[in-house]
């Protein structure tokens, strides 16, 4: 049971990122990445190192990836790096990926708190689904929407409000939880606040950005939230208003 009193959250719309927000899926992602560059001769990259290069989608993270190898692909390449790269990260997707701790406790006080629970990604939308069953979270999410799936991605606004419209969230309860500039410039976006995770893939320091709330830990999630949502207004309002 929750110490904090959770019924400011009831009716909320906690829009989530999913990798490097809810789940650490770096490892099989730079398994696949590594597949890749040693199948064509160059050296794998170090875990630490290239995790920052995730976030962007597969395209520019080859790209950056190759790029830091020393060798950039020729544009007829890429497709068939990106084919060679989705057919080993799908069949390995979950091998070695990890929610971050404690983040399936408090997704569970949330939704028990009566939060409705979506997640906006970049990843593509059948990977996200694919690791979102394998990880058995299916009943926590009432929307979830990859980059694919919508006409606009993030950090467009569009993604963020598809995602709500298809949760049935409530448009002036939302907030939007990520790890990320492109997380932090999707709430900005759609004039919502954001709460972002110092433990992300961001290749920018995240203090520089004006984000509601900065934490490291999914211990200090639920008391972000509450000191963002009993705030007034909850909505943020666009400069000429």
């Amino acid at each position: 049971m929750s110490k904090h009193d959770l019924s400011p959250l009831f009716g909320a719309c906690l829009v989530f990122d999913l990798d490097g927000t809810l789940v650490d899926t770096a490892p099989d992602i730079i398994s696949s990445l590594n597949h890749c560059l040693m199948d064509d001769g160059l050296s794998a990259l170090d875990g630490q190192t290239c995790r920052h290069l995730i976030g962007k989608g597969v395209r520019d993270l080859i790209m950056r990836a190759y790029s830091q190898s020393g060798k950039t692909p020729a544009e007829a390449a890429i497709f068939p790096l990106v084919e060679r790269f989705m057919v080993h990260y799908r069949a390995h997707i979950s091998d070695n990926s990890k929610p971050f701790e404690r983040a399936e406790t408090v997704l569970t006080e949330l939704k028990n708190a009566g939060a409705v629970l979506s997640i906006c990604t970049n990843k593509p939308h059948d990977l996200a689904c694919l690791l979102i069953k394998n990880l058995g979270w299916d009943g926590y999410f009432s929307s979830l929407l990859g980059a694919d799936a919508v006409d606009h991605k993030k950090p467009s606004a569009q993604h963020l409000w598809e995602c709500v419209k298809r949760a049935k969230g409530n448009k002036d309860k939302t907030i939007m939880i990520g790890d990320s500039i492109t997380d932090y410039e999707t709430g900005r976006n759609a004039n919502v606040p954001v709460i972002l995770f110092s433990h992300g893939y961001s290749d920018l320091d995240l203090d520089s950005l004006n984000a509601e709330a900065l934490i490291d830990h999914y211990d200090d999630l639920i008391p972000s939230l509450l000191r963002v949502i009993t705030a007034e207004p909850l909505v943020m309002m666009k400069k000429d208003d």
